[in-house]
């Protein structure tokens, strides 16, 4: 290999030729006839050794065959070396020829008069140092080194997914192939996938990569090549160490747990499963053996000449083959204990016989009883699944009721030599919690709280407004999928932080930092937008011709990043659309103030915030006042100065604006003190509630001026904590005062202790915090109010229906008057509806309602006509109408 890297190595360098080198030195009287014939011989003879060169490099690529590049990373056929040479013989010609024209020239005579001739080739500036003459022809041939690492990709690729498929993937925990998944590669992969879709996954992201690469570049470097494969490479590396770390096969009484070395290797793999496999048959063979011995010794017993003795002997033994089998398939033991000794006797109070196994309390076990407790644990668990609501919604979660019977079944299993054995008949699964209502809302205050619409930040990672728009579709979907939930673990699938629904959707967004690694990774997307960087520039340049300082502009975009920035702010994402936004861009310019309209702008708001605040009062003289002209001075001079950074013009005026700041600020802590000493006077109680608003309302202003809390509200801080004690007492209290036997008289109490509940829930009420932040669930009587107003509505319904109308009329010219009485307690109702008619028993048409026992007809009458009236009595409850029975129906004939 050395020996052809040579020969290329004189291919690409040995080709600086002067006149000296072929034996032939120029009098300093040369003519420029005998220049020409000299640069001609010249010429001829640098051809000639190239020729030999090339016949040499030619032998050696055929003598040696397929090559491997330097790192070992590309297996290069002789073939192709062949047709790489004969391209770089042929260049090298022309080259020489060319130079041979360029110095054909009277400057290049008068230049060489004197000296050697010299012929360069486009090699010269290619050191003697193998590795970089490879890089320069790989750099001259991009697409073959590609298509070279794409062969040997492919290679490794189908070799990677044939040996992920034929991993048996039973072996392996899920839990941890799980975790190994999320561990291992960049690309999203769902952990249910099996191994192939797992390698495809990677091998399509690595190929989207290099494809990537060569868009973007019109030749790509070896180096190039090389990083790109050596990704592929690493991935494959790190999904075996992952695989050897996560992957397991435990054996053996003690757990022993064995890694699997190599996933792509799967000759040690499969020599484990089949060790695995031989030795569980082995435990089953020995297993079967004990039972026939153990059977053949109680035939000479002679339990098998009673039946009923047999037969509980019998059970004995298949619970000793159930125990003992379970245990092998899941590899639990690496022997099988002996078959235990079993004595047959009769219940002395049943009469039955019992088989006990175990002589002595030192060898007893518990055989029966683990198998007894088994099946006890599984008719809880189908029990469990199969329970519902009286709505029909399951009770339990059919997953979790699975998942805790394996869990229990595996542990009882293993407790059959337990001495003091206690068995587990039931398995712990919460029950399913349909009433969702805070979970849903604090579900969707925590999204909220991830969402800064303003910044476009999800999260604290911020958006571009194109991505920005798809995190929100993604928001609301959650939100959808939160209202649709009808159980708790239903909102945990949406709102899971890893895995969960919204958390993939907005994991599949691309970040602010995702669309300016796009701009700022060289290829075509930041040619494009430097090429209008440089138009831009170009056009700035081109305003500003003959202006004077003032007169000229500054452009937006001061260094390509904010030319980036911009673009990725108005969405562009490929190339065409970043070109398209180049008329947008130059737009950006037209506007843009000249510098002397930048700095007048300047000098009227400096102008126009000293204003603000030379009208401020002294800071000793100020007073609270004047709170609103202070916050107004305060906002103009953050808006001028929003970094916080000094302005030089404004020093004077923005110490007295810190000063009567300051003072005033101190005005509110003194009287937020004085209020909490109002407050604690007494200790404080729920009647104290409305000084601490004021407390509050106090502080925010004090926050607005200093930036942070009122020093007198560490204070307020601890006394809050004891005032939400006292409003819950306040609260619970005021239910307990509903008797107990509600009647209509007690509506005011009922009333009011919706009121106080209401307040207290709204006040206190915290979706952000799961853990306390349910004030409704704090009041712990509520359902007693719940029932109260569920008797006082009924009251109020029985109260209107129960009520007895009787109508009667009188007419006079033009008008007749229905009056009624009413027999009952009216005193809670909402009126009475009065209905008309020409007809006693039918048309019957809404006339009006009152308060009053009368209401007078004086519209649409006709003399001579009789007409017929009813009247009843109505009350809304609850946003429903409820109604007595209709009165007697009162009739007149109009006059």
């Amino acid at each position: 290999m050395k020996k052809f890297l040579t020969v290329l190595l004189a291919l690409s360098v040995v080709f600086t030729y002067s006149f000296s080198a072929v034996g032939t030195a120029f009098a300093a009287d040369r003519t420029d006839t005998q220049y020409l014939a000299d640069l001609a011989k010249a010429e001829q003879q640098v051809l000639s050794d190239l020729a030999g060169e090339y016949a040499l490099a030619k032998a050696q690529v055929i003598h040696d065959g397929d090559k491997t590049y330097t790192d070992g990373t590309y297996v290069i056929a002789g073939a192709e070396w062949l047709k790489q040479l004969d391209v770089l013989y042929a260049d090298t010609q022309k080259a020489i020829k060319a130079r041979t024209v360029s110095l054909q020239t009277t400057n290049a005579f008068n230049e060489n008069k004197d000296d050697s001739i010299v012929l360069t080739t486009k090699y010269d500036d290619v050191t003697k140092d193998s590795a970089a003459l490879l890089t320069a022809l790989y750099a001259a041939n991009g697409p073959y080194a590609f298509n070279a690492a794409k062969a040997q990709f492919a290679t490794d690729k189908a070799q990677y997914i044939a040996a992920a498929n034929s991993v048996d993937r039973s072996i392996y925990s899920t839990t941890e192939q799980k975790e190994a998944y999320k561990e291992i590669t960049e690309i999203n992969v769902a952990a249910n996938k099996n191994p192939k879709a797992y390698a495809d996954a990677i091998v399509a992201g690595v190929v989207a990569k290099i494809n990537a690469v060569v868009i973007e570049k019109t030749a790509v470097v070896a180096s190039d090549v090389a990083t790109q494969y050596t990704n592929i490479k690493t991935m494959f590396d790190k999904y075996i160490d992952k695989a050897a770390e996560k992957y397991i096969i435990k054996e053996g009484a003690d757990d022993k747990a064995i890694p699997v070395q190599n996933i792509l290797s799967l000759i040690e793999e499969q020599n484990a499963n089949a060790q695995i496999a031989a030795n569980k048959a082995a435990l089953k063979a020995d297993l079967a053996s004990k039972i026939a011995t153990a059977a053949q010794d109680e035939e000479v017993i002679g339990y098998t000449a009673e039946a009923d003795k047999y037969a509980a002997w019998c059970k004995a033994r298949d619970a000793y083959n159930e125990v003992m089998t379970y245990l092998i398939e899941n590899g639990k033991i690496s022997t099988v204990k002996p078959f235990p000794d079993i004595t047959v006797t009769k219940d002395a109070a049943t009469g039955a016989y019992v088989a006990i196994e175990g002589k002595t309390e030192d060898t007893k076990t518990n055989y029966q009883a683990v198998v007894a407790a088994v099946e006890k644990i599984k008719a809880d668990a189908a029990a469990k699944k199969a329970k519902t609501y009286s709505d029909g919604k399951p009770m339990y979660d059919a997953e979790l009721v699975d998942k805790a019977l394996k869990a229990a079944v595996d542990a009882e299993y293993a407790k059959y030599e337990e001495k003091e054995y206690k068995p587990t008949t039931e398995i712990s699964v919460p029950v399913l919690d349909y009433d969702t209502s805070f979970e849903k809302l604090h579900a969707k205050a925590v999204i909220d709280s991830k969402v800064k619409a303003e910044e476009m930040e999800y999260n604290n990672v911020p958006f571009y407004a194109v991505e920005w728009a798809k995190v929100i579709e993604a928001v609301n979907a959650a939100k959808a999928a939160i209202d649709a939930a009808e159980t708790k673990a239903d909102i945990e699938k949406v709102t899971k932080e890893v895995d969960g629904t919204l958390d993939i959707a907005i994991k599949k967004i691309q970040t602010k930092a995702n669309i300016n690694d796009l701009f700022g990774s060289a290829g075509a997307l930041q040619d494009a937008a430097d090429a209008i960087y440089d138009d831009l520039s170009a056009y700035v340049n081109y305003i500003n011709a003959n202006k004077d300082s003032d007169d000229q502009i500054t452009t937006p975009f001061a260094g390509k990043s904010d030319l980036y920035g911009w673009l990725a702010e108005k969405g562009a994402r490929t190339v065409a659309e970043v070109k398209a936004l180049y008329n947008e861009a130059k737009a950006e310019i037209d506007k843009t103030p000249t510098n002397g309209q930048k700095a007048a702008d300047r000098t009227a708001a400096i102008a126009a915030v000293k204003a603000l605040i030379d009208v401020l009062p002294s800071p000793l003289t100020a007073k609270v006042d004047a709170t609103d002209a202070v916050l107004a001075a305060k906002k103009a001079y953050e808006k001028l100065a929003p970094k916080g950074e000094a302005i030089a013009e404004l020093t004077t005026e923005k110490t007295k604006l810190d000063n009567v700041i300051d003072a005033i600020a101190k005005l509110y802590d003194a009287e937020i003190n004085t209020k909490y000493d109002e407050a604690s006077k007494n200790g404080i109680d729920a009647a104290d509630a409305p000084i601490f608003d004021e407390i509050e309302k106090l502080n925010d202003i004090y926050k607005s001026l200093k930036g942070n809390d009122s020093t007198n509200y560490a204070n307020v801080a601890t006394a809050k904590a004891t005032l939400k004690t006292a409003e819950l007492n306040a609260v619970v209290e005021a239910i307990n005062a509903i008797p107990a036997a509600v009647t209509l008289g007690d509506k005011a109490v009922v009333e009011a202790a919706r009121k106080a509940y209401d307040a207290y829930v709204a006040k206190y009420t915290d979706y952000t915090d799961p853990v306390n932040g349910n004030a409704a669930a704090k009041v712990t009587n509520f359902s007693a109010l719940l029932m109260a107003e569920a008797m006082i509505k009924a009251l109020d319904v029985n109260a209107v229906e129960s009520l007895k109308v009787k109508a009667s009329s009188k007419a006079v010219k033009g008008k007749i008057t229905v009056k009624w009485t009413v027999k009952g307690d009216a005193s809670g109702i909402d009126g009475y509806r009065v209905y008309k008619s020409k007809k006693a028993n039918s048309g019957y048409k809404f006339m009006g309602k009152t308060k009053k026992l009368s209401m007078a007809n004086k519209k649409d009458l006709k003399k001579g006509t009789r007409y017929f009236y009813k009247v009843r009595a109505y009350k809304v409850v609850d946003g429903k109408t409820y109604y007595s029975d209709y009165s007697n129906k009162a009739n007149r004939i109009a006059k």
